[in-house]
């Protein structure tokens, strides 16, 4: 299995586990193009293959009820299942619910005005970030902080997604979209040269926030100013460092086909 495309300019590289790429110039004649041609273990999570994984929340094969088991539709979640091998396992403050065949018939974690999950242990610290999330938003919902960091985070008191005159950092994109989108943002706390990427359109965030990055991780909510999601949540996952290019390209092209984005 394989991925083939024009290779990235910028950041790129390596920095891949289970990934190799070999390039050629296109032939004789030298066009110019460049082609990247992936091989990668398949056995090993695309999500995974990159370096740094920290936290991996997949709607698909994480959530559980009291009993440990997957919840039926409609059912509620007490557990999302950390899939990154680190076990930082999100644990209800008030249960969200399972819902089924929702986004590409695939299933979603359904938030209202009150509900989160919280892993409390996890502080990554003043370091480079990217950020990872598929969301739907509920036909004429207005409230969403999809996910943040705890309260005595300096890193915009912990926000990495708010809706705020548009999905902040990258106002004004509105928080209003019921098919589903994907989002990969990353932070090279530096003060500049953050970007996202939302369903393939590159977006230019409205701040470079630097500092510090503290527990806890909550998923529905905002910590620090009790602002709660109102949406669907497919998936979630956090590097702790600013990925590059060509790792950005494979996640863009995972998500979108794993959820016809």
């Amino acid at each position: 299995m394989g991925i083939s495309g024009v290779a990235n300019t910028g950041n790129g590289g390596g920095g891949s586990s289970g990934v190799n790429s070999s390039t050629d110039q296109g032939g004789a004649g030298g066009s110019g193009i460049v082609i990247v041609r992936y091989k990668y273990d398949t056995s090993i999570p695309i999500p995974l293959m990159l370096s740094g994984c920290q936290l991996w929340f997949d709607a698909n094969d994480g959530p559980k009820d009291g009993s440990g088991n997957t919840p039926s539709s409609g059912g509620s979640i007490t557990t999302w299942l950390d899939r990154s091998g680190n076990n930082r396992h999100a644990i209800t403050g008030s249960s969200p619910t399972y819902i089924t065949g929702v986004l590409n018939s695939k299933p979603v974690v359904r938030f209202s005005s009150s509900q989160y999950l919280t892993y409390s242990s996890y502080s990554p610290g003043n370091i480079p970030m990217t950020y990872v999330m598929v969301e739907r938003n509920l036909s004429g919902s207005t409230g969403a902080a999809p996910f943040s960091w705890g309260s005595t985070s300096s890193r915009s008191s912990g926000i990495v997604f708010q809706n705020n005159s548009g999905m902040q950092p990258f106002s004004p994109q509105a928080f209003n979209n019921t098919s589903g989108r994907y989002w990969i943002y990353r932070q090279n706390n530096t003060g500049s040269g953050d970007d996202g990427l939302m369903n393939g359109t590159s977006l230019t965030p409205t701040a470079n926030d630097t500092g510090n990055i503290a527990a806890p991780f909550d998923i529905g909510r905002r910590n620090a100013s009790g602002i709660y999601c109102a949406g669907d949540l497919a998936e979630i996952i956090v590097y702790n460092r600013a990925i590059t290019d060509n790792e950005r390209s494979l996640l863009a092209s995972y998500l979108h086909n794993k959820y016809a984005l």
